[in-house]
């Protein structure tokens, strides 16, 4: 896929935009050759809601992602993802990542994300700098230059699950600009029980 540079002023501007709750149920966003109806429904769906209210193995006592991940990171909501989707998603602009692997994402996920599971940008995968140069980031001679990277949005299974945050804290490790990635805390578990549609995932 190739991507549209999209800076970080765009990126502040594009999550700053209002967008009115009825619009929430009229988006038809399209994706290369597809399109997908962002939609609501009064009721969750209780056969996908279920699975991913259960607590992730080996919670503590209390396990609840951060509410912000890192100085510079955006965190934001549903309103500003589907609005990501629409303007830079769709555009080929930017990137919605699922960070979570893919035995998590039986129950679907967000119509136009991207699954990169946190475990690919581990600093001893040998295809870790290939993932970071398809994000955008240009081999240099010493290192990866990260100045014409896409904006990220980032997502997992909700606010009981920290691999989003993982996945926050590998790219800024790598050298991903801050001012460049976004942190959808809700997650899953609270799109789904908003009653926003889902799409299957590949098993």
């Amino acid at each position: 896929m190739m991507l549209r540079k999209y800076g970080s002023v765009g990126l502040c501007a594009l999550l700053a935009t209002p967008l009115a709750a009825q619009d929430v149920t009229t988006q038809t966003i399209a994706f290369d050759a597809d399109t997908a109806a962002i939609t609501q429904s009064a009721r969750a769906d209780l056969t996908r809601l279920g699975p991913l209210a259960a607590r992730p193995d080996g919670c503590g006592a209390v396990c609840l992602a951060p509410t912000f991940v890192a100085p510079g990171i955006a965190t934001v909501a549903e309103p500003e993802v589907i609005r990501f989707l629409g303007q830079a998603v769709a555009t080929e602009g930017g990137l919605l990542i699922d960070a979570r692997q893919r035995t998590d994402r039986d129950g679907g996920a967000i119509a136009g994300s991207t699954n990169i599971p946190v475990a690919v940008l581990a600093p001893d995968n040998p295809y870790r700098i290939d993932i970071l140069m398809a994000l955008g980031a240009q081999r240099t001679a010493n290192a990866l230059n990260f100045d014409n990277v896409p904006p990220v949005m980032i997502y997992d299974g909700g606010p009981a699950d920290g691999q989003a945050a993982a996945l926050v804290d590998a790219l800024l490790a790598a050298g991903y600009p801050a001012d460049r990635i976004s942190y959808y805390r809700g997650g899953m578990l609270v799109w789904v029980a908003l009653g926003l549609s889902v799409v299957e995932t590949a098993s």
